[in-house]
């Protein structure tokens, strides 16, 4: 089981049993984004066999905080001092072991931070440093390759099975064709029936008969992503099955006649329309649109949010 826990109610906040005294340790800026911080402070908590909870506050600040009755209480706050740093703060109680233990943490995250820095500075596709987390490698079962048009004339993209059964692609290479080829990552192929689609919003829903059990959980996705946050597509370019490709949020929120996206120095080549883009932990954030035509290395996403729209609107058809 996890040990980070997401507790996004205020209320638990209220009835922990927290006699914390007042902090030890001044702030302390890192150049990490919120995501990158927070990962490298549950690593670290994960590797020194740490039970805690990680609380969501107000202006995207989290709380750490240890849930062991038997330990010291201690707290860590991460809070966003510009897109692409975070203060760390921390807090501890008492002295004793877990405050040398703590101490060895602050120097941790400075060198993590000049490791991502040195990353940052380097050639375009050398953020993969850290190679691809095993949550992300884990949902390349849910991904598939959609053909679409006459043998003459074959278009293909991607996308990623939501339930069984259903595929959730990009909608722009569709036209007005009602019926497509899927095959999944391990060459598996299926018939499939375009069931809703929607333009504006370039998103398509496909129904297959039966099709794997594993699917991208559209409820533990995320809607809001930090600039800088390392992000991973899978999916079928130029024709290649399970393809991951590291990148990361190089812009602020853009729109697109309307269409809310974000905007990623990720690789985007013909069939990459559609692939899953997930975080560091697996969870979907977004699905792939397209790239900007005169810069190949900016790319453009569609959130979580429209699909969720999308889909909502299925729902009460």
């Amino acid at each position: 089981m996890k040990r980070c826990i997401y507790l996004f109610l205020h209320a638990v906040f209220l009835v922990y049993p927290y006699s914390m005294h007042a902090a030890e340790s001044g702030e302390q800026p890192y150049a990490l984004s919120r995501a990158a911080a927070r990962q490298a402070v549950c690593q670290w908590l994960n590797a020194h066999g740490y039970s805690y909870q990680v609380l969501s506050e107000p202006g995207g600040v989290l709380l750490l905080r240890s849930v062991s009755p038997a330990a010291e209480p201690w707290q860590l706050e991460l809070r966003p001092h510009s897109p692409l740093s975070t203060a760390v703060t921390l807090s501890s109680a008492g002295s004793g072991e877990e405050r040398t233990r703590f101490a060895e943490l602050l120097p941790y995250l400075k060198e993590r931070a000049a490791g991502d820095t040195a990353i940052t500075r380097g050639k375009e596709g050398q953020q993969q440093r850290d190679g691809i987390p095993g949550p992300v490698l884990d949902q390349i079962g849910t991904v598939v390759c959609v053909r679409a048009g006459s043998p003459e004339n074959t278009i293909q993209f991607s996308g990623f099975f939501i339930e069984k059964g259903l595929v959730l692609c990009t909608a722009h290479d569709l036209g007005v064709t009602r019926e497509v080829s899927i095959v999944s990552t391990v060459g598996v192929h299926f018939k499939g029936e375009i069931i809703q689609r929607d333009p504006q919003r370039d998103l398509a829903l496909i129904r297959i008969e039966d099709g794997p059990d594993q699917v991208v959980s559209l409820a533990q996705g995320r809607n809001l992503v930090g600039m800088g946050e390392r992000i991973f597509s899978i999916g079928c370019p130029v024709a290649l099955r399970g393809t991951v490709n590291a990148g990361f949020i190089n812009g602020p929120p853009r729109r697109l006649h309307e269409l809310p996206l974000w905007q990623a120095d990720i690789a985007i080549q013909p069939g990459s329309s559609g692939s899953p883009v997930f975080d560091s932990n697996g969870v979907l954030i977004a699905v792939v649109k397209g790239r900007h035509r005169l810069s190949p290395g900016i790319g453009f996403l569609i959130p979580l949010e429209v699909i969720t729209d999308f889909l909502q609107e299925k729902s009460e058809q």
